[in-house]
């Protein structure tokens, strides 16, 4: 799993360019796993998720991370992709650190939602109703 477009805030809580890494990078190898497993029920299970995490950096600054996963399916190829958000519990940018030297995985919890019946899932990109996605300008600077 890789930022494809990761935002300034992302960014700038990590003290580096963010997009094309791999998010799951710096994480050991039970975690790795667990978010692993997580993002790819979100993109095969349909399955949205939530996870919580801590970064600590080489300041000993906490800095606590909320991280939503959702399944998009592309409007072009059918293909389910991840979109995530990330929402941080503290404003880095008060913060004086270089880098992030720890992350630690606090919680990550499936969102279950309805099954779609296998008629449903049968006609999922039939539709001939399909809203582009649009992206409002703004944002907390």
């Amino acid at each position: 799993f890789r930022y494809r477009l990761a935002g300034t805030q992302i960014c700038e809580i990590y003290r580096k360019e963010m997009t094309g890494s791999d998010a799951l990078n710096g994480w050991d190898k039970f975690e790795h796993g667990l978010l692993n497993k997580a993002l790819s029920a979100t993109a095969i299970a349909l399955q949205p998720s939530v996870v919580r995490m801590r970064l600590q950096t080489d300041r000993q600054h906490v800095i606590g991370l909320e991280m939503v996963s959702l399944p998009v399916e592309s409007r072009y190829s059918s293909r389910i992709e991840v979109m995530g958000g990330m929402f941080a519990f503290t404003d880095s940018n008060n913060l004086d650190y270089s880098s992030i030297v720890h992350k630690e995985l606090v919680s990550n919890r499936m969102i279950w939602t309805e099954h779609a019946t296998t008629e449903q899932m049968t006609n999922i990109g039939k539709s001939t109703m399909s809203a582009p996605f649009r992206v409002i300008q703004g944002g907390r600077l």
